[in-house]
Order: structure tokens, then sequence, then C-alpha cells
């Protein structure tokens, strides 16, 4: 999905570029921030990847809130994978990202900058008309708002 025109974007090989303040160390005693040097829940998705070392891993029978970004196995071009809190729960090592959609949402990019396709939770993170995603080694592009659809089952043109 597009970033807001506030964050600034960074250019490849110039390391992360942040909008000032996030990488500001929080009160001590913030909620889910024990041992995160840096407001993580703060930076957009793509800013977040540049850092996905940095983050928690993920570990089960822990009480995680809703936003908290976890790190969790690798991604298919082998970096960290995030995964995104959708809900206030306990984990479970029955309940881990990347199998538990209602729990953990998997963010990242392409290394050329185009979003990863993951399946949309509803009307509130679905794609956009002109959106550009790769899913399955191949770059989509939307026809239409609010697509929920799989790239290559509806909704969606391979990109020339």
């Amino acid at each position: 999905q597009r970033l807001p025109a506030e964050y600034p974007v960074p250019c490849p090989g110039s390391g992360p570029s942040v909008q000032p303040g996030l990488l500001s160390k929080p009160a001590a005693d913030a909620p889910g921030t024990e041992g995160n040097p840096f407001d993580a829940a703060a930076l957009p998705d793509e800013q977040a990847m540049e850092v996905a070392d940095l983050y928690e891993e993920w570990q089960p029978n822990k009480d995680y809130k809703q936003g908290k970004i976890l790190k969790y196995g690798k991604n298919a071009d082998g970096e960290t994978q995030l995964y995104r809190v959708n809900q206030d729960h306990t984990s479970s090592s029955e309940w881990i990202p990347g199998t538990e959609e209602a729990l953990y949402k998997a963010i990242g990019f392409t290394e050329s900058g185009v979003a990863i396709w993951t399946q949309p939770l509803g009307a509130h993170d679905a794609y956009d008309l002109g959106d550009e995603v790769s899913h399955n080694g191949k770059i989509w592009i939307s026809d239409y708002d609010a697509n929920t659809w799989e790239p290559g089952v509806f909704g969606w043109h391979e990109k020339e």
C-alpha cells in the first residue's frame, strides 16, 4: 500500500531514513518496550523492514498487544520476516506467526520496494486501484479499490 507523503523514503544504499523522533528511547516502564531501544511500533512497515533484526523475536506463552511488531523466521528472500500483532493475546506454540492470520499479519517489501502481498483482513487494509504487490514471484497491479482477492485469482493483472 502507499506510504504517506510525510514519511521520508530511503535511497538504496543510504541506510535507514526515519522520521525525527522515531528512534527516541521510550520510557523504561512503557508497556511493550522491554529490551526495545526505540519506538518500533511507530515505524511504517517499509522502514520497520530495514531494521527487522532489531525487533523482538516471537516467543510462545507471552502476552502481546495489538500493533506490536515481532520477528519470526525468514521470508522468501531469506530476510528476517516481521509480523504485526492483530489483537491482544497470549501466544501459544500452536498459534505461530505465518499460520494464524487472525493473530499476526506478515509485513514487508521486496528489494525493489514493492509491497509483498498479504491477505487483507477487511476494508481497513484492502488494496486500492493501482496498488502494486509482489506475489508468487510476479508483480501484480490491483484492478479495483477495496481489493481483498489474491493476485492471480481475481481483481489483478500481471505487470508487464
